[in-house]
């Protein structure tokens, strides 16, 4: 079974998000409300392979979509690292063809 960690443990709790991601290749860690140094520690510690894009819409609406989206924008990872965070990991997660 998949498990997706929403908001990767929050503002106070991201190092224990990645530390249950280290030790269990099952949980994938969600990136609405987390900082950008939870994002980066994250794909650092566990890879861009367990990260998952998040909005935590309808909260915050347009103007917060835009901010997440460029949250991870500005971190500068590589190409491949951002697919697999915008799209690429949920989609293997949901079996999804395109």
């Amino acid at each position: 079974m998949k498990i997706i960690m929403g908001h990767m443990g929050l503002p106070d709790l991201w190092k224990e998000a990645i530390v249950s991601a280290q030790n269990n290749e099952n949980i994938f860690l969600e990136t609405s409300g987390a900082p950008s140094c939870a994002i980066k520690a994250a794909v650092k510690e566990v890879g861009s392979e367990r990260v998952i894009f998040g909005s935590d819409l309808p909260f915050g609406g347009k103007e917060n979509i835009i901010f997440q989206i460029e949250k991870i924008r500005l971190l500068n990872f590589k190409k491949s690292d951002e697919e697999n965070i915008f799209s690429k990991n949920i989609k293997n997660i949901i079996q999804y063809d395109d």
